[in-house]
């Protein structure tokens, strides 16, 4: 995805009222095992959904909408943007060629970090457990 595609999914998913089963706005990090729940619940959700992709957005206040950018997670992401995938690949099954793209924002230089998903053709599981989003309370069951 290049700078203007990451630029528009960022203002289409801004302007949907409520986060869906589909994708998720996060500004604090994560567990590696927790990345592997969310990113297996938004392959399925996806699917279920009929979209083509989830997303899992970080540097997004989920409530607000504000877009507050990565900051204190950039010495997370930063380096472990190519260990994101090695770390959790193995783990999933089937295994999804999920991406992990960087948007710097021109106006605010705020960076936001995208993990696009693939809708699941399949159950998608992390670690042989499948997981999906129960929307109500916001958390990966």
């Amino acid at each position: 995805m290049n700078v203007n595609d990451l630029n528009l999914l960022l203002k289409k998913l801004l302007t949907i009222q409520e986060e869906t089963s589909w994708f998720e706005f996060k500004t604090k990090r994560m567990a590696m095992d927790e990345m592997g729940k969310w990113v297996s619940a938004l392959a399925n959700g996806a699917f279920l959904d009929g979209e083509d992709y989830g997303y899992l957005v970080f540097g997004i206040d989920a409530k607000t909408k504000e877009i507050k950018g990565i900051g204190k997670l950039q010495a997370f992401f930063m380096p472990n943007m190519e260990k994101i995938k090695t770390t959790l690949l193995p783990d999933l099954s089937p295994q999804i060629k999920f991406e992990v793209h960087e948007l710097v924002r021109e106006e605010d230089q705020k960076k936001v970090i995208f993990i696009k998903i693939p809708a699941a053709t399949e159950q998608v599981r992390f670690k042989d457990k499948a997981y999906i989003l129960y929307i109500q309370e916001r958390e990966v069951v």
